[in-house]
């Protein structure tokens, strides 16, 4: 996934997006506290959107378990565009909401408890606010709304807490409609429940928004978009393309069928492509439509979704996307310019530092990611060769390894040891 340029320091907590969207959700509890082992922490509520005015209204009700003991506070990244309207509860001491923060753009809600929480001693409260939104609305130019997890709009625990969600979101505007993905219609409402460790997505609302059906054997692609017919048909009958030949090779043992594609209809300087991995499988696509390689890049991600998000781990995900992205273009446009592209990786990679010793949020990590690491693995393709670089890609689908040395095991089996040290000493370079 490609992040906003601007979000450098905060994107990096891709955790933010992965954690925040869900914390959308809400649970109607009592409040106080209750001790059970077996539950998990879950948010439950409602949003409301004002489109002309751009204002956001929220009410979220919390149940908070802690997976360590001795925890007597938490906090939450939430737009500065917001005041707290309310927080209460019957275990909550006192809150504060500062949105002065030298080194992200956002501010940081912390909630203190009267007493320190075991763990699995659920604590519940409620928290509602309000505010003139100066992200995510284009009701304009564009007729659109956009509630991009980036931009905070619905907090995001800071410890990166997982919770199981559910999310209400009104619109007070009935010319625009809902995205509703999973159940591919246009809505005035949308109900939305997911666990933050699997979901990542915006809410969108938009204006004349169609669904468009793309089938061909066992794939099928939709396109949502409000754009000229020529348009969707090239992106329906391309993502078609891109599915058949990521099933043919990256995921051949492990398939999938379908997915859909909104097209934004805001230039790409505003938005980069987004995804989220649940089985309704939906990309939110914004560059020009002629660049479909990025396409391409989002979905071999239904295939690279792994590596831990806040350590060079992320290279399993990011690196293997972008290479797959260009795995595509050499399928499609041929050697040269597959060559060509490769040629400027190599000369990139060049200036930068070693893969798995960088820090993640470091200096260059995002070209370390994207540049480093995908070049490093045509350096592997070459020394296997096509075929056994294809199966390698398959079996580290087949099995879903999870962090470098389960790929580094993975490809020992199909090679031998000396291929095996060889690589892991180019990662470490």
């Amino acid at each position: 996934m490609k992040h906003l340029n601007s979000l450098k320091i905060y994107n990096i907590k891709k955790g933010y997006l992965l954690l925040m969207f869900p914390l959308l959700t809400l649970c109607i509890f009592n409040i106080g506290y209750s001790k059970t082992v077996n539950e998990s922490t879950s948010i439950k509520g409602y949003l409301y959107l004002g489109v002309v005015e751009r204002h956001v209204e929220a009410k979220l009700e919390y149940k908070y378990v802690p997976i360590e003991a001795g925890i007597s506070e938490v906090s939450f990244y939430l737009t500065n565009d917001v005041e707290i309207d309310e927080l209460h509860g019957h275990g909550i001491k006192d809150y504060s909401f500062s949105k002065e923060n030298a080194q992200i753009p956002f501010g940081i809600l912390t909630v203190e408890f009267k007493e320190q929480l075991e763990i699995g001693q659920a604590i519940e409260f409620t928290l509602s606010y309000s505010g003139r939104s100066t992200k995510g609305f284009w009701p304009n130019k564009y007729k659109w709304i956009d509630i991009d997890p980036d931009f905070m709009i619905l907090p995001s625990f800071t410890d990166y807490h997982t919770f199981d969600y559910e999310i209400k979101a009104r619109v007070n505007d009935s010319d625009y409609k809902f995205v509703d993905a999973k159940n591919q219609q246009m809505t005035s409402r949308l109900n939305v429940e997911a666990t933050s460790a699997n979901y990542f997505s915006s809410i969108v609302a938009g204006s004349e928004m169609n669904f468009n059906q793309f089938t061909e054997g066992s794939y099928t692609v939709n396109i949502i978009s409000n754009k000229a017919d020529s348009v969707v048909n090239y992106l329906g009958n391309k993502s078609l393309e891109i599915l058949k030949f990521f099933n043919n090779t990256i995921g051949e043992k492990k398939k999938v069928n379908s997915f859909s594609v909104l097209y934004r209809p805001m230039p790409d300087s505003i938005f980069r492509t987004m995804r989220n991995l649940t089985n309704d499988r939906l990309i939110m696509f914004t560059h020009n439509h002629d660049l479909i390689h990025t396409l391409a890049h989002e979905v071999s991600h239904f295939w690279w979704n792994r590596g831990n998000d806040y350590t060079m781990e992320k290279w399993l995900d990011e690196s293997f996307a972008q290479y797959s992205e260009l795995l595509y273009v050499r399928h499609t446009e041929g050697l040269e310019k597959f060559q060509e592209k490769v040629n400027h990786l190599e000369k990139e990679s060049q200036r930068l530092p070693s893969l798995l010793k960088s820090d993640r949020f470091g200096k260059n990590w995002s070209d370390i990611l994207y540049v480093k690491g995908p070049y490093l693995l045509y350096q592997l393709e070459e020394v296997l060769g096509k075929e056994k670089f294809m199966l390698l890609l398959s079996n580290l689908n087949e099995v879903e390894v999870s962090n470098t040395e389960e790929m580094l095991n993975e490809l020992e089996k199909i090679s031998n040891s000396e291929v095996r040290n060889m690589f892991y000493q180019k990662l470490n370079e």
